[in-house]
C-alpha cells in the first residue's frame, strides 16, 4: 500500500507539472503577436517531456498494463486496422505504450509487420519482420530490425492504401498533434505516409492544445486511448 501511494502521489504531482507547463505554453503562444522564438518553445518541450516522462515512469506495472491492453482491443476494432493488410508498428520497450502482444497478433493474422530503424535526422528505414527474434538493440535501447535488404520496405514501396501505422509519442493534444522525444524522426514519416496514422496515447497525456509547436510537428489521423479514440479537430 505505500508503494502505491507513492506511485499516485508521483503521478498526480508529474501530470500536475505537465498541465502546468503545457498551459503556460499554450498562454504564451496565444498572448503574443509572433512566433515564440525556438530557444523558448524548446525549453517549454523541454519541460513538458520532463514531466511526461516522469508521470509514465510512476504509473504502476499493473495500471500500465491494463490501460495499455484497453488501448490494444481498441485499435483492434478500428476498421482501418482490421481491414489492413500492412502494420508499421514499433517494438515498444520501458514504460512506453505496449505493442509486443498486439504485432505478434497481427503477425499471426498474416498482416505485414514492419518496424523502423533510426538512420538519420528525422528519417527512418522499414524493415519486414517475420518474427520479433533477432532484433536489435540500438544505441538508444530501442529494439531495431535487422538491416536486410531484402527486407527493407522502402518509400517507393509503401502502400497507397490498406497500411495503418501505430505511432507512439509522451503526449498529444486534440488537433492531432504530438509531444515526441525529441528527434523528430515520426514527424518526417508522418509527413510522407500515405496511409492512416494511430497515434497511441494514455489518456492522462492527451490535452487540448500542446502550445509549444514548431512549423515541422506533425499530427496523426486518430488517438487512441484506454477510453476509446479521439477523432483530431482544427
Amino acid at each position: 500500500m505505500p508503494e502505491e501511494q507513492s506511485g499516485n502521489r508521483e503521478c498526480a504531482q508529474a501530470l500536475s507539472e505537465f498541465r502546468e507547463v503545457t498551459a503556460q505554453a499554450r498562454t504564451q503562444v496565444q498572448s503574443s503577436d509572433t512566433p515564440l522564438d525556438p530557444q523558448a518553445l524548446a525549453a517549454y518541450k523541454r519541460q513538458q517531456r520532463k514531466a511526461a516522462r516522469r508521470w509514465r515512469g510512476a504509473l504502476l506495472s499493473e495500471e500500465r498494463a491494463t490501460l495499455d491492453h484497453q488501448m490494444a482491443e481498441h485499435v483492434k476494432a478500428q476498421p482501418c486496422y482490421e481491414q489492413a493488410s500492412v502494420v508499421f508498428g514499433y517494438y515498444s520497450f520501458g514504460d512506453e505504450v505496449a505493442t509486443h502482444a498486439l504485432l505478434q497478433e497481427a503477425l499471426e493474422m498474416g498482416k505485414t509487420v514492419v518496424l523502423p530503424r533510426c538512420v538519420g535526422p528525422r528519417h527512418l528505414d522499414w524493415y519486414r519482420v517475420d518474427s520479433f527474434e533477432g532484433l536489435e538493440l540500438s544505441s538508444m535501447g530501442v529494439a531495431e530490425p535487422p538491416a536486410r535488404a531484402d527486407h527493407q520496405l522502402t518509400k517507393d514501396q509503401w502502400p497507397q492504401s490498406g497500411a495503418v501505422a501505430l505511432i507512439p509519442a509522451l503526449a498529444f493534444d486534440r488537433a492531432g498533434k504530438r509531444l515526441g522525444y525529441g528527434g523528430g524522426y515520426y514527424d518526417g514519416f508522418l509527413a510522407e505516409f500515405p496511409g492512416v496514422s494511430l497515434g497511441l496515447g494514455r489518456r492522462a497525456m492527451v490535452v487540448d492544445a500542446l502550445g509549444a509547436l514548431e512549423p515541422h510537428d506533425a499530427s496523426v489521423d486518430f488517438i487512441v486511448t484506454e477510453a476509446g479514440v479521439i477523432i483530431p479537430q482544427g
